[in-house]
């Protein structure tokens, strides 16, 4: 009978704990389509015309799971577990990895939060600026990133892909639409404490119709010898039904012959209709030791079943005259020549 009775009230006790635990949020995008490419490079030569189908364009598809536990006099405990994957043959994304977009736990209270575990640097903050993030352009606009036309060696990080492992975030509240933010990832590795380091700080202002920020990483390579550093200065303003931004990057590694890049765009979004939004960006890079320099315009109308579903049709037209093999390298086409169009009709679904 004790034994009995102490089993029900232990299932009592599990009852009322979950009955009065704070709920854990699943969410996720779905995003899938056809683009056609211009000219895609073949190994017994380009140009090729190639129709593809292509996920996690607009935005990379993933599974999350986030909550959020009040703790008293303003405290909580937060996670995120991220995932991402490929919509046409279901393989994760991130190499792999089961939480490779962001896994991470901490506390917040009214003034801010420090978490740790796997996060985005401060970079990736900047793309709200950018023609990719700030449209459903997505990967045909990120296409123009440093990292395909040097090699790897240059990353402005605004192109969702890049995370820092061991590292420790702390983001404040907005005070008067000022925010501050700063993380430190730790190479761990023994007796040098360079090795894989990281840091990222950003300052932001955002309130009413105007936002702005200024970001900037510095990341050492695997050994601690040598440094990438990267700026980036956005802002955005709204007038009426027209959103305009504009973003800088700059990436500077100093491996060998020191490597750089400038990226500068402006772009703007139009709520045309209350379901019909209208976009468009023009983007530059240029780049140092005599490598040519490369341009994209890139064109979007957006139609919105609901809040959660919505169709698109994106245009991206571009040239590079330095690397004329990895035009679009951030969607996995590389071109034939340096001159690249790409249309695509995709579907989003958020949930």
């Amino acid at each position: 009978m004790k034994r009995t009775l102490r089993t029900l009230c232990a299932a009592s006790l599990c009852t009322t704990t979950l009955a009065h635990a704070d709920p854990v949020t699943i969410y996720g995008l779905i995003d899938a389509g056809l683009t056609r490419y211009s000219d895609s490079a073949t190994a017994a030569g380009g140009p090729r015309q190639l129709t593809k189908m292509d996920t996690g364009v607009a935005n990379a598809n993933r599974i999350g799971f986030k909550g959020v536990e009040q703790l008293g006099d303003g405290l909580s405990a937060f996670f995120t577990l991220e995932t991402g994957y490929t919509l046409d043959d279901g393989a994760l994304g991130q190499g792999g990895l089961i939480f490779g977009r962001q896994a991470f736990v901490g506390l917040a209270n009214q003034y801010g939060s420090v978490s740790v575990g796997r996060h985005y640097d401060f970079m990736i903050n900047q793309n709200a600026y950018s023609t990719g993030a700030a449209t459903v352009a997505g990967l045909l606009a990120f296409g123009l990133h440093a990292s395909p036309r040097t090699a790897g060696v240059l990353n402005d990080r605004i192109y969702a892909g890049d995370r820092v492992n061991n590292s420790v975030k702390f983001q404040s509240r907005a005070f008067g639409g000022w925010s501050v933010g700063a993380l430190y990832g730790i190479g761990e590795v023994a007796g040098n404490s360079d090795a894989g380091r990281t840091y990222s700080v950003r300052v932001a202002y955002d309130a009413g119709p105007a936002s702005a920020a200024l970001a900037m990483t510095d990341l050492r390579d695997a050994a601690g010898v040598y440094t990438t550093r990267i700026y980036g200065l956005g802002g955005s303003y709204q007038v009426g039904s027209v959103r305009a931004f504009s973003l800088l990057t700059h990436v500077r590694n100093n491996s060998g012959r020191q490597l750089e890049a400038t990226n500068a765009e402006v772009g703007a979004t139009w709520a045309a209709a209350p379901l019909v939004d209208l976009s468009a960006g023009v983007q530059r890079q240029s780049r140092n030791n005599a490598i040519g320099s490369a341009h994209q315009l890139t064109l979007v109308a957006n139609y919105k079943f609901s809040a959660r579903t919505n169709v698109y049709a994106v245009g991206a037209f571009l040239r590079d005259r330095g690397f004329p093999a990895q035009t679009t390298a951030a969607v996995g086409v590389p071109d034939a020549d340096g001159t690249q169009n790409a249309l695509r009709i995709g579907i989003r679904h958020l949930f």
